[in-house]
């Protein structure tokens, strides 16, 4: 095209319009393939931020589902350290003979209690990092769960140790104990045709403790 440009001035007018035309087509041809290169890395662009997007939520994906398998371990191994605490306390409440035994343990669950709940909290705010909030809420929505579940055990716990155990010591006489004296004469009643319930109820009647005879 620069040469036929260069050749303009010795050709022919019909010549000259042949080569506008020409010009005016390839202008135009050009002008399209860099419309199309321009859509076509515009194209490109896009595809690339799709991409990068999607990565993006795949490894947000794989952070907030680091932090919740590290919240579940953590979670685990503070509540099992609870509930061997908790397991502890009742054996020592019901095998406790007073009243102050039981009230001290009973303090220390309630320590424990406290103490898992901060562990807990602080295993939230450690998962928390990367994870959305709906996922955050449910943590907090468990760890409630757990809280009230630990509460009405120990509720429960209380109730016990304030329950009286039966009472181990053998019951009172029923009445003054047996002497030899007395003893014999019930037997020779006996002898004598007296049945065994009569003599006994008589010595019931005078007040004495027959569970000897």
């Amino acid at each position: 095209m620069h040469a036929l440009q260069a050749a303009s001035p010795f050709m022919s007018m019909e010549s000259k319009q042949e080569l506008a035309i020409m010009r005016a087509q390839m202008q135009g041809e050009i002008a399209g393939m860099r419309t199309g290169a321009m859509r076509d890395i515009a194209a490109q662009r896009s595809e690339d931020t799709r991409r990068g997007q999607d990565v993006g939520l795949q490894k947000t994906e794989k952070t907030v589902s680091a932090s919740m398998e590290r919240f579940r371990k953590a979670q685990e191994g503070i509540q099992g350290r609870f509930e061997q605490r908790f397991a502890q306390a009742e054996r020592k409440i019901a095998d406790a003979k007073t009243k102050s035994e039981k009230a001290a343990e009973l303090s220390t669950i309630r320590q424990a209690e406290l103490d898992r709940r901060a562990a807990a909290a602080n295993a939230i705010k450690a998962a928390a990092a990367g994870m959305d909030m709906e996922e955050l809420k449910k943590l907090e929505e468990e760890e409630r769960a757990t809280r009230d579940e630990a509460d009405r055990k120990i509720d429960q716990l209380t109730m016990q140790s304030r329950e009286s155990k039966p009472s181990s010591a053998p019951a009172p006489p029923a009445g003054k104990p047996l002497n030899d004296t007395v003893k014999q004469q019930m037997q020779e009643a006996v002898s004598k045709g007296k049945t065994r319930e009569e003599v006994i109820a008589k010595a019931r009647e005078m007040g004495y403790d027959v569970s000897g005879f």
